[in-house]
């Protein structure tokens, strides 16, 4: 049974660790020319594992980072820091979606036992009209074309970060045109329950992977 000055310490606990987790993610969005950003965060639970994280090369190119931690609380927390320092220190390997995955992998191996983290990365060039995809162990990135009434995945994974220093991972080049759309997010949005208290399925199971 967990008493009242037990409880006090677990919540105290919890908010510390909101408030660090809070306190690692972007400030602000940076601007691009011709590209909107937009990002939004909502824990499951009062500390998640969740983050995400955006390196700037210049005014046309800019990476984007979505990572989940495995499990929740403080440990997830503390992690999720560690995965931010790794990223900005990977800022030389920000147009290289694969390198940069590969820099995150051999930092965090062999620094936690009992946790991994999926990630994802998109490396957007404005001035050549493209974006490069890779990813480790994390939900695709989901992309609406133009005008198109279908959103497809984009699968290019390998293995989640943190427990095999051997993994290897590739990218994938895909054009930018006006109009289109891209996601990342991660397994949060397939998690959610209905108002019912239902699971519901984030994608149809046909070829066009549009949402429901």
């Amino acid at each position: 049974m967990i008493g009242t000055r037990q409880l006090f310490t677990i919540r105290k606990e919890l908010e510390t660790g909101r408030q660090i987790q809070l306190s690692i993610l972007p400030s602000e969005i940076p601007k691009i020319e011709g590209l909107d950003i937009a990002a939004r965060y909502v824990p499951m639970t009062a500390v998640a594992g969740d983050f995400y994280d955006l390196i700037v090369v210049d005014e046309k190119r800019i990476g984007i980072l979505a990572a989940d931690v495995s499990g929740h609380g403080m440990p997830a927390t503390l992690i999720a820091s560690m995965l931010k320092i790794a990223f900005s220190a990977q800022a030389t390997h920000a147009d290289h979606p694969a390198q940069l995955l590969l820099g995150l992998n051999q930092s965090l191996c062999g620094k936690f036992q009992h946790q991994y983290v999926t990630a994802a990365y998109l490396f957007v060039d404005m001035e050549k009209q493209t974006m490069t995809y890779a990813g480790a162990g994390h939900p695709p990135l989901l992309l609406r074309e133009g005008l198109s009434e279908g959103v497809r995945s984009v699968e290019e994974n390998g293995l989640f970060l943190g427990k095999f220093p051997f993994a290897t991972y590739s990218s994938v080049e895909l054009p930018l045109r006006a109009g289109d759309r891209a996601l990342l997010h991660s397994d949060g949005i397939a998690e959610t329950k209905n108002t019912a208290g239902w699971w519901r399925s984030t994608y149809k199971s046909d070829h066009s992977g549009a949402p429901v």
